[in-house]
């Protein structure tokens, strides 16, 4: 105890210490009636403009994320669509261009068969020809060799 009182004494404090004690507990008392509640409710009004607005960003957010998801499933399932559309569309196409292409397989075959036929009846006719002259030339040859 004579310690304490020895730094007390070194510090300089006298008996007026209780009476300043005693006076800051009052103008506590004092300020806590009067000033602070309306220091803690702009303490208040600052929290729920900052950090509340987090709690309503983060519904945004999760909100945004949702509308993106959404818009994200409509893209791929319209996505989806129109490829199956396209490959409807194709295969369409091609088994009517393959159609078309018999057709005109099958017309050109009957062209060429019809020329087919018209020029081996001409070479035909000419080969009969030529047979029928073979015996004439033999013999105008003979006579020409012979004399």
């Amino acid at each position: 105890m004579d310690a304490i009182l020895s730094i007390f004494q070194s510090l300089g404090v006298d008996q007026t210490v209780f009476v300043q004690f005693a006076s800051v507990i009052v103008i506590f008392a004092i300020l806590s009636c009067v000033l602070f509640p309306k220091v803690k409710e702009v303490l208040e009004l600052r929290e729920s403009k900052t950090t509340k607005l987090d709690g309503n960003a983060n519904n945004l957010y999760k909100k945004a994320e949702e509308v993106s998801a959404q818009y994200k499933s409509v893209i791929e399932k319209t996505h989806q669509e129109s490829q199956a559309s396209a490959t409807k569309k194709k295969s369409e196409l091609t088994d009517s261009e393959k159609t078309q292409l018999k057709k005109t397989e099958e017309e050109i075959q009957k062209d060429y068969e019809a020329k087919k036929a018209l020029v081996l009846k001409e070479i035909d006719s000419k080969k009969s020809n030529v047979l029928a002259e073979a015996d004439q030339l033999s013999k105008t040859l003979l006579e020409k060799l012979t004399k």
